[in-house]
């Protein structure tokens, strides 16, 4: 079981990492990355083009 959520995961911070390089900031794009799965528990909003250091992950 814990394998199955390293790797949700793992497949989480790759999809918000793709989804950050494509934000277009003329649009006011942003990207908020959950702690838990389903949108559940504590947000973390990012709102800049670029590398991050994802909070939750």
């Amino acid at each position: 079981a814990s394998s199955a959520a390293l790797v949700a995961a793992l497949v989480a911070m790759v999809m918000a990492v793709e989804f950050a390089s494509i934000a277009d900031a003329k649009y006011n794009g942003y990207l908020r990355v959950y702690e838990e799965p389903g949108c559940r528990g504590q947000s973390e909003k990012y709102e800049a083009c670029g590398c991050h250091n994802l909070k939750y992950g």
